[in-house]
């Protein structure tokens, strides 16, 4: 049996059994254990079944959290984290595979990132945003510990930099904010200045 009919089955399985508030529930429970991640991954990549199910259950939770940073609470976020699971499941055990020697070496955590945000690239192209103003890796900072909730050094680890890096790209990301937003009261005061 080939691991992406594995993973689609599981994933039919679990749409099934799962209602939209267990999902919604499980994503808002407290954080993944993202040390299990990496034993699970492994089992599921000797062919485990059980932890193929459970590297899913694993992940629903960060992939949630992504999807919610992305696109808000309300927008069938919660949906689309479901349906990105079996994926980003698959792309972890792929990770483990001997086919796959670049990502070899790369903790689970740090794939399931890379693979969620790659899934979630080309669904909201050109979208304006609060963040513009500030750089990449600064917004994936920002996303990763604010919205999905990661201590700085799992934050390290998803991103594949050290902790200290996480530590100034937050202060640059937040800082940039804070000047956004003066400069946009600032602006405001005065355009209401002049009208007056």
């Amino acid at each position: 049996m080939s691991d992406e009919y594995r993973f689609d089955e599981i994933a039919r399985e679990r749409r099934t059994t799962m209602s939209h508030a267990v999902r919604t529930a499980a994503a808002d429970t407290a954080p993944t254990d993202y040390d299990e991640l990496d034993g699970a991954a492994t089992a599921a990549a000797a062919g485990d079944r059980d932890a193929t199910a459970r590297l899913v259950a694993l992940l629903l939770p960060l992939v949630t959290r992504l999807c919610r940073a992305e696109f808000g609470r309300g927008s069938g976020s919660d949906d689309l984290a479901a349906g990105l699971c079996p994926a980003v499941a698959a792309a972890v055990v792929a990770a483990r595979g001997p086919r796959r020697a670049e990502r070899r070496g790369m903790s689970p955590l740090r794939v399931a990132y890379e693979a969620t945000v790659q899934h979630l690239q080309g669904l909201r192209p050109g979208a304006s945003d609060v963040l513009d103003g500030i750089s990449r890796r600064g917004r994936e900072v920002l996303t990763l510990r604010l919205a999905v909730g990661l201590s700085v050094e799992q934050t390290a680890v998803a991103l594949g930099i050290t902790a200290g890096r996480v530590r100034v790209e937050q202060h640059r990301a937040v800082t940039a904010l804070r000047g956004d937003a003066a400069g946009t009261t600032q602006g405001a005061d005065n355009s209401a200045g002049s009208t007056a």
